[in-house]
């Protein structure tokens, strides 16, 4: 699908999106992070752009090293793209790589729900006038 990228600059352009999950493993777990990629008009000679999505019962961690607070991914590959040697797929692994060693994202802490109100109070019996 194509949409919409705005950048940090305020620029924006139509590219090429890519939706899903890239599975990790994390302590003999395997987790899927939703992930966007947006192929720039100059690739492969520049590498994609890739964006952690959390879901809503997901957050980002925000001192990972390699996530943005608005979930774009900076890692060495990304930084050192070489079109005779980088791919998309090189760039998901890169990722996949990484979020297993130390995941973008946790579960959203749940807070308990609010106490129920007050039972409205029933009818009062009549009170003998003196």
């Amino acid at each position: 699908e194509t949409e919409n990228h705005f950048d940090y600059d305020g620029s924006s352009a139509v590219l090429v999106l890519l939706k899903g999950v890239v599975p990790i493993q994390y302590q003999g777990v395997q987790y899927n992070i939703p992930m966007t990629f947006w192929i720039t008009k100059d690739y492969p000679l520049t590498a994609p752009l890739a964006y952690v999505t959390p879901d809503r019962s997901m957050q980002i961690n925000r001192s990972h090293s390699h996530v943005a607070a608005d979930g774009k991914v900076f890692l060495p590959y990304y930084d050192q793209w070489n079109p005779s040697r980088s791919s998309l797929q090189g760039a998901i692994e890169a990722c996949a790589v990484e979020f297993g060693l130390n995941p973008p994202v946790h579960s959203r802490r749940s807070t308990p729900p609010p106490p129920p109100p007050p039972l409205p109070a029933g009818p009062r019996a009549a009170q003998p006038r003196p």
